[in-house]
């Protein structure tokens, strides 16, 4: 039986791949490493800022793996609910800010009607902003970035598109803009908000569409040792170019200009096929805590700069520590925080709403 047989059977019983949930969880660390971590203050913060920008990626590719490997066909009414529920999921986060903001108004300077019936007003508003990476809560912009995908997926079902063409076109379109950037030094990926740019999120749906195919031809041609030894070797290896690039070759050259890049396409492809390489034996014993940590993740990445926010608000007594170090403090309680919030909400219905997409 071929490994991706074994997933699809873990998915039929469960309703859950556990490698899968695992890269979530990892992808979901990646993005607070991202806005914890200031590159600026140290060789090593540098390095682990472009160690975490596999994340975006990462997630995308989750969910094409799903989408683009559906067994059923994808409907409008399924892909309208969809989008639906990315929606409800992006005003429901909106409104929880929202009403913290409030909340932290009151405290600090007391009851102001009128700004409270404005920020409630501007809520609706501050939902597509948000979604568009211009609201206040513009992580939510990875939520933008989904609903193109639901959209091109039912089309490409329609029009019955081939995966690894698509891929191309994507890649190809990627690359050039990647060639731009080092001929100008400057990231012109920064001219296009971030949802909007469908080739990058494409590329990387469409490669995790076609991820049981390659993960299956990489196990019938490397043992899994020798896959985890090219995964330590690579991972390091391009992360370090990136952190080079970034900073030498690229203006201000942050994670996100090195979407479309190869060595983040390696990084990403790696380390995916070998998360789905791990045998149903070993991921069995940590099915049930992958799901549960995987559920929360999904109300950390809307929550935690938030949390992170008040963090930095909060005089800390005198520490044994420069700011690179407090950097890394902050990404930790940051975390903690963020997860044992989610760990509470899980436990009422509000789980339904604020943890699922």
């Amino acid at each position: 039986m071929e490994l991706m047989e074994e997933h699809k059977m873990e998915n039929k019983k469960t309703g859950r791949i556990s490698a899968i949930d695992w890269i979530k969880v990892i992808a979901c660390l990646g993005v607070v490493c991202l806005h914890t971590i200031d590159r600026e203050t140290a060789p090593l913060n540098n390095w682990l800022y472009y160690a975490a920008g596999w994340s975006i990626p990462l997630f995308m590719m989750s969910t094409g793996f799903f989408l683009f490997n559906r067994e059923e066909p994808l409907t409008q009414t399924y892909i309208t609910n969809k989008i639906l529920r990315i929606f409800r999921f992006c005003f429901l986060w909106v409104c929880v800010v929202t009403g913290l903001n409030i909340g932290m108004m009151l405290i600090e300077v007391g009851w102001d009607f009128r700004s409270v019936l404005s920020m409630l007003a501007g809520i609706p508003s501050d939902t597509i902003l948000s979604m568009i990476q211009l609201g206040s809560v513009g992580v939510l912009w990875y939520c933008g970035g989904l609903v193109l995908l639901y959209l091109f997926a039912y089309v490409f079902y329609r029009r019955k598109m081939r995966k690894w063409r698509v891929w191309m076109a994507c890649f190809v379109c990627g690359g050039g803009l990647q060639l731009v950037s080092f001929l100008l030094h400057e990231p012109v990926h920064s001219l296009f908000c971030r949802p909007f740019r469908i080739w990058t999120w494409l590329q990387y749906g469409m490669l995790g569409a076609m991820m049981p195919q390659i993960t299956d031809a990489v196990a019938k041609r490397l043992p899994l040792a020798g896959h985890v030894l090219l995964a330590l070797a690579v991972y390091p290896v391009l992360v370090s170019y990136q952190a080079f690039a970034g900073t030498e070759l690229i203006d201000n050259g942050c994670v996100e200009c090195f979407y479309d890049s190869v060595s983040m396409i390696l990084i990403v492809t790696v380390v995916f096929s070998l998360a789905l390489r791990f045998s149903q034996r070993a991921a069995k014993k940590g099915k049930t805590i992958a799901s549960g940590i995987a559920m929360l993740s999904v109300g950390v990445f809307p929550v935690h700069g938030w949390i992170y926010e008040q963090i930095l608000r909060i005089d800390l007594p005198a520490l044994p520590l420069n700011y690179s170090q407090i950097c890394v403090l902050h990404f930790v309680v940051t975390v903690g925080i963020s997860f044992v919030v989610m760990a509470i909400v899980s436990r009422t219905h509000l789980k339904e709403y604020l943890l699922k997409i």
